[in-house]
């Protein structure tokens, strides 16, 4: 952990402590979200004094490396629960947590279940190795002396890679990472027709919690097992988007003349097709399994709205996402660079080598892109009439560049 990061990190969980000192006596009538519930009673916290804390670390070259926004939300709050409990003072405190990040990482074996690849041996891929469900036994007496009777009840392979993080959930990201990074060796030279297509990948073959089966042993042998899906385990109630009806019923429209249209382009405007397309593209990166294909969608989603031929991309794009979202010269700044940042990160990809993606800079595009989305859909009557609307959407983020638009005045 760098100097920087250790004076930053210092200030934000000082700032965390005095929230939980001033609320620590605080009665609700209803239980807010932010509320720890322990064994010896609650703490009320701030879920944005957190956030800024874990922003810190996952910033940190070194410390992103080895850990997760997930590990890190549960063990902080976890430790400052407990050292209050034994009335230790914040400076105690803070120098505990600072401990903890510092702390060297341990290596964990993972064990993630796959599907559709018919082995009925070990298969040996480098840093992954895939087993067939008939040898899980004989796996995990010999390798963790751990009964494996109730684990792996789906699977019909799974694989197997060593890995090395500050604690469990990093371990489960770079170990599934590592092993889709493999299974798309497969896939690539499997496939040879986008027809038919081999299922492969990981979790069982039926996509629920009980498929997404991580198993997690670190070197002490402790075992833990996490059940993970990125999706709700409930169907969608509808009365929960009526905030959302008249742009829900604008798309519809969209597409019902898109889809009965014999030429959209001339049938459809312009402004309505990219809408559309971009509204597709964020839907479809937030069912992506990683951050580097979410990241593709949501850019492109970006480009799809405000791209024009001719122009230089990234820096082009970045100032005109910052003009028509920002509501000051500082906002605007702040999503300017932090678009530079992320397009310099994609470039990265582009070219060839790799680069540290986290939950943040995909949450990031993720908020751009659907606000950009909500943008245009506001906006749309100035755009409806227009054959070409990219060159009146470069216009106007001028205008707005120089004070003589009335867009996204305050």
């Amino acid at each position: 952990m760098n100097k920087d990061t250790k004076i930053k990190l210092k200030k934000e969980i000082f700032d965390l402590l005095y929230y939980i000192d001033k609320h620590q006596n605080k009665i609700y009538e209803d239980n807010p979200l932010n509320i720890f519930s322990g064994t010896k009673g609650y703490m009320d916290y701030s879920d944005e004094i957190l956030d800024r804390i874990i922003k810190v670390i996952i910033k940190d070259n070194e410390l992103k490396k080895i850990f997760s926004k997930d590990d890190l939300s549960k063990e902080i709050i976890n430790l400052i629960y407990k050292d209050r409990i034994d009335n230790k003072s914040n400076e105690s405190i803070v120098n505990h947590l600072i401990e903890l990040i510092g702390s060297k990482p341990k290596y964990y074996s993972c064990i993630i279940p796959v599907h559709g690849i018919d082995i009925n041996k070990k298969l040996d891929l480098g840093i992954v190795t895939i087993y067939p469900i008939i040898k899980k036994e004989e796996v995990f007496k010999n390798n963790f002396s751990i009964n494996a009777q109730n684990l792996l009840k789906n699977a019909e392979t799974f694989a197997l890679i060593k890995v090395k993080a500050a604690l469990p959930n990093k371990a489960i990201e770079i170990a599934s990472k590592e092993i889709d990074h493999t299974l798309n060796i497969l896939k690539f030279v499997s496939n040879n027709d986008t027809k038919m297509l081999f299922s492969i990948g990981i979790g069982a073959n039926a996509e629920n919690n009980i498929s997404k089966e991580f198993i997690i042993i670190d070197d002490n042998n402790n075992e833990s097992v996490s059940y993970k899906s990125n999706y709700y385990p409930m169907n969608l109630n509808i009365n929960q988007l009526k905030d959302y009806k008249d742009y829900i019923s604008k798309m519809i429209d969209i597409q019902k003349r898109i889809f009965y249209s014999q030429s959209p382009k001339r049938d459809v405007p312009a402004i309505e097709r990219y809408l559309f397309h971009a509204n597709n593209l964020v839907a479809e990166g937030l069912y992506e399994n990683t951050f580097e294909k979410q990241m593709s969608k949501f850019i492109t989603a970006v480009e799809s709205l405000l791209g024009k031929k001719g122009e230089g991309i990234s820096d082009k794009i970045s100032e005109k996402a910052a003009l028509f979202l920002g509501h000051s010269m500082e906002n605007r700044m702040s999503i300017y660079n932090t678009m530079r940042h992320l397009y310099n990160k994609r470039s990265i990809l582009t070219h060839g080598d790799s680069t540290d993606l986290n939950y943040y800079d995909i949450y990031y595009l993720l908020k751009i892109s659907k606000e950009l989305c909500m943008f245009f859909f506001d906006n749309i009557e100035k755009f409806i009439d227009i054959k070409e609307p990219k060159e009146k959407i470069r216009t106007d983020a001028l205008e707005i560049k120089f004070g003589n638009s009335g867009l996204n005045d305050e």
